[in-house]
């Protein structure tokens, strides 16, 4: 298997980049983003609120395969900040033959298609090996650009990193420690250009109607442009 899981203890290389003047270390970041998590994890799987709908994965599942013409050389995929482990089974669901993982910081997370780690550590053997890296989690980043650094090496050079984006990841959606980082969708594309050698590939706005306003946001490595 090109993608073991193992625990954070296990395979962390420690904190890597960490800067962010709300929290005194990185430590600190981890109970914070656990803080809310962990609550929600401690009730029943199925009462789990999840800001991702199949429906959701569905669409971007298609949009790869039909649209972006993906060609899934790798078989394997990641999830970065899943929570309930929900995304990767909808994306193994509408993507047969693909194995997609999940990161969660929280050890209540743990299962057969999540690690438990910092979604800024990069596994060596995850390095260029995922079809796609997907996340709506960026704005629990506390260094945007190098989560966005770290997820590329994960892309392989024929794939995709998938940010998404909604009016809940602007500044107005910021929330204590938790919800950290936001932006606008233009500064969500900046971000990521400037992050690295990487092109936006397209941003495609979820079909469904509603306040969220949800896009998604393709980029991948400028040289295989």
């Amino acid at each position: 298997d090109a993608l073991p899981i193992s625990s954070l203890s296990a395979a962390s290389e420690g904190p890597g980049a960490f800067s962010n003047p709300m929290f005194k270390s990185h430590e600190d970041y981890v109970q914070a983003q656990r803080s809310k998590t962990d609550g929600l994890l401690k009730q029943d799987a199925s009462a789990v609120p999840n800001w991702v709908t199949r429906e959701d994965v569905q669409f971007l599942a298609r949009h790869m395969q039909m649209e972006m013409h993906l060609p899934f050389h790798q078989k394997i995929a990641l999830v970065h900040g899943t929570r309930s482990g929900r995304e990767q089974s909808w994306f193994m669901e509408f993507l047969p033959g693909v194995r997609v993982l999940g990161t969660e910081l929280s050890p209540l997370a743990a299962g057969p298609n999540t690690v438990v780690m910092d979604f800024h550590e990069v596994k060596p053997e995850w390095i260029g090996q995922a079809d796609f890296v997907y996340s709506n989690a960026l704005d629990h980043s506390y260094n945007a650009t190098f989560a966005v650094q770290q997820w590329m090496k994960e892309v392989s050079p024929e794939g995709m990193l998938i940010v998404e984006w909604s009016m809940m990841h602007t500044k107005a959606g910021l929330h204590g420690k938790v919800d950290i980082f936001g932006g606008t969708l233009q500064e969500f594309q900046d971000l990521i250009r400037n992050a690295g050698p990487f092109q936006i590939a397209a941003v495609v706005k979820n079909p469904k109607v509603g306040e969220r306003r949800t896009h998604y946001i393709f980029a991948k490595h400028a040289d295989h442009a």
